[in-house]
């Protein structure tokens, strides 16, 4: 893997009052809808409105400049060092990709690649990019910037002006953001604010969508697998084609932040092909690996943005969720897995569907419409939920209708489920094909309302049409499934179970 250069963003930060004249500056995409580059090249107390991007190396409208809609991070170049800023933009319909962020430190000779919009590529008014390549130079541990050596260098350090922002790519991962260059080396020499202590900030993790579900503690977990099963390691380094340059340590981090900053088919592609080849094999231990991998990855990698949108509904007491990237019962449990901060997990499948269903999914219960005031349905789900979670105990004192009133049963329901969902991180869910559109829908959401009342910690999920799923994100669900059934045709125990 290397420097996707289809995706370098050329930046435009005016300096007059009339608009035309500003500064030159590089970025490129590291989340949906994010763009990152140095922060001094937008200034003190930028307007966002004024702010210009375009794709460079596009066709057609992907490259005509457009307005950011917002600055969501800034740093500086204080004596933290931490000079970078993460913009929010709205991608072109054709731009899906993003570059990989990566904690790994650099070290001297690790070789590192870049574009950036320089002066040296100047063309009369406009610039062309300028490829960049080098050595890194490793650094102090508590040193937040490293050197880079240029490989070809211009006439001067002014000739690198435009340069700033570019992404340092190093083993096919972002390991640092350009920010300046040094005094006294003529040009041969450049600085850059490194990325792993940027993910330590919360709100820059935020910014690039990765503080919802816990990025660094998925890679962190990651490469310690891969690690410790450097067979497997290097067998998926081969097939996301990332060359083994530096430590194992290095090897393995990279793997991992590969891992969650591809696009969901690539990621999930790969690790099923490893899996087949496993099967093949006979080989359990690797091939549970793998799954446990797919697992871990899938909150991260199928989308971030449906995961912040749910917990904003959530955390507002939406009663009914309805968000277009769930359109299905697998989309659901990785959703919700997102929200929750855990992996997914799914039931073993049944063999009458072509989905998996998430293992925190509530069976299916009468649906709406038994009654016009529906106080079928919700009784029918209120007995549900209480039977489920209450002790058999309580539940038989509460069927007694004497010794455990409906009161006390809801209490006992509501606290079971609040310590799931608060120490567990299990929030329980039911799913509907709801017909927002339906004329009765105000009644039935009053239902739900009332049911949301008495279990606060239950999620109401109402799927969606699948008419914006995309041909990959469709294959998405049918290779999970595939992956399920192959492992269990594969590793059966003498009692037929798995």
């Amino acid at each position: 893997m290397s420097m996707d250069k289809d995706l370098l963003v050329e930046i435009f930060v005016p300096t007059g009052s009339g608009g035309n004249e500003g500064m030159i500056a590089t970025g490129y995409p590291v989340a949906p809808g994010r763009i990152l580059t140095a922060g001094h090249v937008l200034g003190s107390n930028p307007e966002p409105s004024v702010i210009k991007v375009r794709w460079y190396n596009q066709q057609g409208a992907a490259r005509e400049w457009q307005s950011i809609n917002n600055i969501l991070w800034q740093g500086d170049e204080g004596e933290d060092g931490l000079d970078a800023a993460v913009l929010d933009c709205t991608f072109p319909e054709n731009v899906t990709g993003f570059g990989v962020l990566s904690a790994q430190r650099a070290r001297t000779e690790q070789r590192w690649e870049s574009e950036g919009f320089a002066r040296a590529g100047k063309k009369g008014k406009a610039r062309e990019p300028v490829g960049l390549k080098g050595a890194c130079y490793s650094v102090a541990t508590n040193v937040k910037t490293f050197g880079l050596g240029v490989a070809d260098w211009p006439d001067g350090k002014e000739q690198w002006k435009g340069a700033s922002g570019g992404p340092v790519f190093v083993n096919g991962s972002i390991i640092g953001v350009i920010k300046s260059c040094p005094e006294n080396f003529s040009g041969r020499r450049l600085n850059a604010t490194a990325i792993w202590p940027l993910l330590e900030i919360k709100a820059f993790r935020k910014a690039v969508l990765r503080e919802t579900i816990g990025y660094k503690k998925i890679q962190e977990s990651l490469s310690k697998i891969l690690g410790e099963l450097q067979e497997l390691r290097d067998a998926l380094g081969d097939k996301l084609d990332i060359e083994h340059i530096g430590t194992n340590e290095d090897y393995s981090w990279s793997i991992a932040a590969a891992l969650t900053n591809l696009p969901c088919y690539n990621a999930i592609a790969a690790l099923d092909s490893l899996h087949k080849d496993y099967c093949v094999q006979a080989s359990k231990r690797n091939a549970d690996t793998i799954r446990k991998i797919v697992n871990m990855i899938l909150p991260a990698i199928y989308s971030i943005e449906a995961v912040a949108e749910v917990i904003k509904c959530i955390d507002r007491g939406d009663v009914l969720l309805i968000n277009p990237r769930i359109f299905n019962h697998t989309c659901a449990e990785i959703i919700m897995a997102g929200v929750d901060g855990r992996d997914t997990r799914f039931s073993e499948p049944s063999g009458k569907f072509n989905f998996l269903y998430g293992e925190y999914r509530l069976a299916s219960i009468p649906e709406p419409g038994l009654d016009r005031q529906h106080t079928n349905f919700k009784s029918a789900l209120e007995r549900f939920v209480m039977e489920k979670f209450l002790s058999p105990e309580d539940w038989q004192d509460y069927k007694s209708y004497s010794r455990l009133s409906r009161e006390q049963a809801i209490k006992k329901t509501c606290s079971r489920l609040n310590y799931l969902a608060d120490d567990n991180n299990i929030r329980y869910y039911f799913i509907f094909r709801y017909q927002v559109e339906d004329s009765k829908q105000d009644n039935f959401l009053n239902v739900l309302g009332e049911l949301k009342e008495s279990f606060p910690a239950l999620v109401f999920i109402n799927l969606t049409k699948e008419e914006d799923v995309s041909i990959q994100m469709g294959k998405v669900f049918f290779i999970l499934y595939d992956m399920y059934v192959r492992h269990n045709d594969t590793f059966k125990r003498k009692n037929g179970k798995e």
